[in-house]
């Protein structure tokens, strides 16, 4: 593995987006989410798999420790990729930990930034609440913008983020699928 690109930023920035579909324009990238971890663990534990859920059951790994939270997030990774992309950094201890227990590895962080209007239209439009954004789990999303190794501009088009930070990490496009083709891959993963 060459990269491990860590996505960040508020609810409603399309970070999930951003990752799925950065993986469809590389090729060997596996996408892995802390979120899939903490949604495993809720479903163990027989708990719903609310957003205000999920956030404790998420707050209770974290006081577990990062490094069992990252090796969580790392078990059974398929082998034969270059590119792991992981979705929805929240805290500056999962930066850390990634960072620690992938020593060996280029560790990026990207920063998606989006102004409040457009996140509170993006959250109207998926029929969350407003106040989401403003819980703990969420506080130390502006920490993380603060040392990201490249800040995005989440406003911009998809293909325009998605082209930045490929240049920025200097790796190559796939060419293997049309860009309508990853459409349709991307919408079906969604």
């Amino acid at each position: 593995m060459t990269h491990v690109i860590c996505v960040s930023g508020h609810i409603g920035s399309g970070k999930t987006t951003l990752c799925w579909s950065l993986a469809e324009t590389l090729s060997g990238c596996h996408v892995r989410s802390f979120g899939d971890v903490v949604r495993a663990r809720a479903q163990a534990q027989g708990l719903p798999s609310t957003r205000l859920s999920l956030q404790e059951v998420g707050s209770a790994m974290i006081r577990e420790g990062w490094h069992a939270f990252v090796s969580q997030l790392l078990v059974d990774l398929p082998g034969g990729f270059d590119v792991l992309i992981v979705d929805g950094i929240r805290h500056i201890g999962a930066l850390s930990g990634i960072r620690d227990v992938m020593r060996d590895t280029q560790v990026v962080l990207v920063f998606l930034s989006c102004d409040a209007n457009t996140l509170e239209g993006r959250l109207v439009q998926r029929g969350e609440a407003l106040r989401v954004p403003r819980h703990a789990v969420e506080e130390e999303i502006s920490g993380l913008a603060i040392i990201a190794d490249i800040v995005l501009d989440a406003t911009e088009p998809l293909e325009v983020i998605v082209e930045t930070l490929v240049t920025y990490l200097g790796l190559t496009i796939q060419n293997a699928a049309s860009e309508h083709e990853q459409r349709l891959i991307f919408d079906e993963r969604c």
